[in-house]
């Protein structure tokens, strides 16, 4: 809404049906958030590619195009799906329908999943760097729920900033794609002030996702789920980085599970 406006979120029960819900589900009770706008809305060739991953009719560098593919695959995970209806002028509406839960949650604890990546119980220290606002705050939310200590920068000047204020830290997680300079180098520069610091490098650019991290970077494919994200940054802090020569004293792992 770029002259300002209302945005309205709401919340009901609803029953689903053949007649409303995508042929692959089956009728159920359903919880449907809805999002509502007063926006610009969408004309018909947006809205139909409006849950594609990278999808963006942004300028370069001013968003990844991942915050509705991340909705709709949210969505599904959790057994239902996602649906937009927008015209423009009119505003835009999203409604995400989650199956609605039959019983009370149980608090009882679960056993680990042996098949779960492992996880340092300690906190982590991580900066995370991308220009895309939704993204940005996804990665750091999702961090800080596993009990990470965060810092969030959305240019490589402001990463490179904390990273010199706020030695020693344990990962920097990166976009490739940024201004100012790419990834690796935010990465390279990062370890200029820090040798030992971890990096991961997100992207969802082919070419870089081709390479297989030929940099020796680890790299984290663009979109991910959550698990993905938990896991990569697992695989990463369980092993120092190269020629680091240090190790984790008195170190327990967990598994950690969504």
């Amino acid at each position: 809404m770029p002259g300002g406006g209302i945005l309205r979120i709401t919340a009901e029960n609803r029953q689903g049906n053949i007649g409303n819900l995508p042929p692959e589900l089956q009728p159920n009770d359903y919880v449907v958030v809805s999002v509502t706008d007063t926006g610009i809305g969408m004309n018909k060739e947006t809205l139909q590619r409006a849950f594609e991953p990278f999808f963006t009719t942004k300028e370069t560098g001013r968003g990844s195009g991942l915050g509705l593919s991340i909705v709709h695959g949210f969505a599904a995970q959790s057994g239902g799906f996602a649906e937009i209806a927008s015209a423009p002028g009119e505003g835009t509406k999203v409604d995400l329908w989650l199956p609605r839960a039959a019983t009370k949650t149980s608090h009882q604890c679960v056993a680990p999943d042996p098949g779960l990546p492992l996880f340092e119980p300690r906190h982590a220290r991580i900066v995370v760097c991308d220009d895309d606002w939704g993204v940005l705050t996804f990665v750091a939310t999702v961090l800080r729920d596993t009990g990470h200590i965060v810092w969030e920068a959305d240019t490589p000047s402001a990463a490179l900033a904390i990273i010199e204020r706020e030695q020693p830290l344990d990962l920097l997680l990166v976009d490739y794609a940024m201004p100012e300079m790419n990834g690796v180098a935010v990465i390279d520069r990062a370890r200029a002030r820090q040798r030992e610091l971890n990096a991961i490098l997100m992207s969802g650019h082919p070419d870089v996702l081709r390479s297989g991290g030929a940099s020796g970077i680890p790299l984290l494919a663009k979109p991910f789920k959550v698990a993905e994200l938990r896991q990569r940054i697992g695989e990463v802090l369980l092993v120092p980085p190269l020629n680091a020569g240090f190790s984790f004293p008195g170190m327990q792992h967990f598994a950690v599970s969504d």
